[in-house]
């Protein structure tokens, strides 16, 4: 598994799409003092994650990357592929598309297949998701809940 491998990404190309915006967002919050964040809206607050942050992992000439954020109006996992060594990007994937709030992804990826896990409350109660591709990610199969209840998959 080549979870760890050194991704090279044109930060030219990066600059010249609305990522930009994106990555300008995520560091105006990081570099935003712990003081001037309103305290009733703390809860929220504390799950905007940076760009910076977003789980990667890369396999060949592939690099895929995950993240979650709430730009549909509800938190969502979505992911996004690149078949250039991250010289341009797919279109965005969402990977959890559920009622409740998806978060804190993990990637990994071998070959042809990229795994993607995160936690899900769809259920009414806090469980880990699972979705595979076995195409490079092109496209996924059907999502599985893992539990502890059951030993396995539901």
């Amino acid at each position: 598994m080549e979870r760890y491998r050194p991704v090279r990404v044109n930060i030219n190309k990066l600059l010249t799409s609305k990522t930009i915006l994106i990555f300008l967002l995520a560091i105006i919050v990081v570099m935003t003092p712990i003081q001037s964040i309103d305290v009733t809206n703390a809860q929220e607050q504390a799950k905007i994650v940076p760009v910076f942050l977003a789980p990667i992992t890369a396999s060949g000439d592939n690099v895929y990357v995950t993240w979650w954020d709430n730009k549909t109006g509800n938190w969502e996992v979505f992911f996004a592929r690149s078949t250039d060594d991250g010289e341009t990007f797919d279109d965005t994937i969402n990977l959890s598309n559920a009622n409740g709030r998806s978060e804190d992804a993990s990637i990994a990826a071998s070959g042809d297949n990229v795994y993607v896990t995160w936690w899900d409350n769809k259920t009414g109660t806090r469980e880990v998701f699972f979705r595979a591709s076995t195409n490079n990610g092109e496209t996924f199969g059907n999502t599985i809940m893992l539990n502890s209840t059951n030993g396995g998959a539901s």
